[in-house]
């Protein structure tokens, strides 16, 4: 299964299996650029049978460039990375972990801040780590303490303000967005409460903020969130959670996700294309979630990349859908990174 996991000025960053490849541009011939370090058995069983490598979820959660030779990844539970063909792991000072795509920021200095993705029921300590570029150890950034959040959803750096933008959930209580200091060392609060601020996976504009929730209990919206005023405003609602976005070249697209939830409004992936101006919202496509469990098998999930450069058409993927599992498809669209309109 081919997924395009990063659009960036040094090359567009494909993934297959535990092989990263890169081509010149989405369209380019991918090139061998490395993998990662699994057994032997365990890569063959996770070519062969994809419900095999869904259900132990060994793939690549994170793969980008962090330099134009230095590519930051997370595999599995693994983090890494993959230079000069040669994969060297990241060693955490805390409990295995893995991270959402949106849950890595590069900082302009060439750190990479992470957060802490894992299940968490016992509501224990989590971390944002900060490594350097090649180091082969991360450090804490900071520490929540225990029942303060369950787990990190994303990390984003903002260039509006130069400040690293941290999302958190799962509970009213525990979802958080939260803007800390370049350095890491404090953050503040820009909201928490509620399912409104549940958020995986934010775009972000020099006046605004964009996001749809993540929410499982209640229906889902598309949020707009005023930077100056400190205010939200509901868009529209949405069937699903949103796991992924993308940034076009007039606002931004959101994926919903079939994840078996209650929230859920019927059992179709959706894109939907939101114009930031107008705020007109248009559904692009829809993918039905196939019967394998999502608790077992993975939810039903489209993929986009991260963005950092501009490109047209898009490639993007999918999991455990209809027509899109395992397969690549490609959208029409001019992709343009946050921060460039």
């Amino acid at each position: 299964m081919w997924v395009c996991e990063h659009i960036s000025p040094h090359g567009v960053l494909w993934s297959k299996g535990p092989n990263l490849y890169v081509s010149d541009g989405v369209e380019g011939r991918p090139q061998f650029l490395g993998c990662v370090d699994v057994p032997d058995t365990l890569a063959l069983n996770s070519r062969c049978f994809g419900w095999y490598r869904r259900m132990l979820r060994r793939q690549f959660y994170v793969a980008r460039y962090v330099t134009s030779s230095l590519v930051f990844v997370c595999f599995a539970k693994g983090f890494g990375w993959v230079q000069g063909g040669r994969y060297t792991s990241i060693r955490i000072p805390g409990e295995r972990s893995r991270v959402l795509r949106d849950g890595v920021a590069v900082l302009p200095d060439g750190r990479v801040v992470f957060g802490e993705y894992r299940l968490n029921p016992n509501r224990s300590a989590v971390n944002l780590y900060v490594v350097f570029p090649g180091a082969r150890y991360a450090q804490i950034l900071y520490r929540f303490a225990p029942g303060q959040v369950r787990h990190v959803h994303s990390v984003t750096y903002d260039a509006y303000d130069n400040s690293i933008l941290v999302c958190t959930g799962d509970t009213d209580s525990e979802s958080k967005l939260l803007r800390f200091s370049i350095c890491g060392s404090s953050y503040t609060e820009l909201g928490s409460g509620s399912q409104v601020w549940r958020i995986v996976s934010p775009r972000l504009t020099a006046d605004c903020l964009y996001w749809g929730t993540d929410s499982d209990t209640e229906t889902n919206q598309l949020i707009r969130f005023d930077r100056r005023a400190a205010s939200v405003a509901r868009i529209s609602p949405l069937p699903g959670p949103v796991y992924y976005s993308l940034p076009v070249i007039d606002g931004a697209l959101f994926a919903t996700t079939i994840e078996g939830c209650n929230s859920e409004q019927g059992k179709f992936a959706e894109i939907f294309h939101l114009r930031y101006q107008s705020g007109q919202l248009r559904k692009l496509a829809s993918y039905k979630k196939d019967r394998l469990s999502p608790r077992w098998f993975q939810p039903g999930v489209i993929k986009f990349p991260i963005v950092d450069a501009e490109c047209k058409p898009v490639p993007y993927s999918g999991t455990a859908l209809c027509g899109l599992n395992d397969r690549l498809a490609w959208m029409d669209v001019h992709v343009k990174p946050d921060g460039a309109y």
